[in-house]
């Protein structure tokens, strides 16, 4: 099913947990970080060989007004947008929202009900300050995220993901963040919660808040497609039955233990 028939156009977002104040600036820290990283894969997924992503999952495509050569993407999400550029990404709705811009390398309150032009982010138009109303209007966002990067993993399979992570940290003065289904997990966990949020350094220390005593099939699945990001649908079946039967394959390789 396509994300724009899942939408609830009247939804109003919920308010998240509060993170702990004095783990504020580093959770915001790690989210900006994370989003350095994902702006590239979001990049590559307008680039698919089999169809610019984006398109295939509802976006509205755009000329960009800033930046000459470049485009813009928007999402009816959550009673306000999607916006996506190069340049910054976030959720806008009546009152303005979150965005990540690229060029500061900060997650900002956009004061505007209006998206930026691609380029030109005015200190009037944002605000900076790491606190609640900020923390409150990223939930959209994230929400969107976790849910684009499962519709990925249906649309490209579980290998590609990876190969944008393995392209990524290769690239001159890149830092890589999290491998992908890790970095899923970060931002459910965020989103959920963030009173337990471990920095994202130590997140692959076994600090999840994924619970691994299963009571149930029912609940095992709960956890894997919930809090794990999984489909767990035919396709993402035999994408890691390929993926297990091949020895060199990197998410292979990480179960194995020499």
């Amino acid at each position: 099913m396509c994300i724009r028939d899942r939408l609830i156009e009247d939804r109003i977002p919920l308010p998240m947990r509060p993170l702990v104040s004095s783990n504020r600036n580093a959770a915001f820290r790690d989210l900006a970080a994370g989003l350095q990283q994902q702006m590239y894969f979001w990049g590559k997924d307008a680039e698919h060989a089999d169809g610019n992503l984006f398109l295939r999952t509802g976006f509205e495509k755009r000329p960009s007004a800033g930046l000459k050569g470049t485009s813009c993407y928007r999402l009816p999400w959550e009673n306000g947008a999607i916006e996506l550029h190069g340049a910054h990404a976030g959720w806008l709705g009546e009152g303005g929202g979150m965005l990540y811009i690229r060029p500061l390398h900060r997650c900002v309150q956009w004061l505007d009900p209006e998206p930026p032009i691609p380029g030109e982010y005015p200190g009037d138009r944002y605000s900076s300050k790491p606190d609640g109303i900020l923390q409150n209007l990223m939930r959209p966002f994230l929400d969107w995220w976790i849910s684009h990067e499962r519709e990925v993993l249906r649309l490209a399979g579980a290998s590609y993901r990876e190969s944008c992570h393995r392209v990524f940290k290769k690239l001159p003065r890149s830092r890589a963040w999290l491998r992908p289904p890790l970095a899923t997990r970060w931002v459910i966990a965020l989103r959920d919660h963030p009173e337990d949020l471990p920095r994202a350094k130590r997140f692959d220390e076994g600090r999840c808040p994924m619970d691994f005593s299963y009571e149930r099939y029912a609940h095992w699945r709960k956890e894997m497609t919930e809090k794990g990001g999984l489909t767990l649908d035919a396709s993402y079946c035999n994408e890691r039955i390929n993926a297990l039967s091949n020895a060199e394959e990197a998410s292979t390789q990480s179960h194995i233990h020499i």
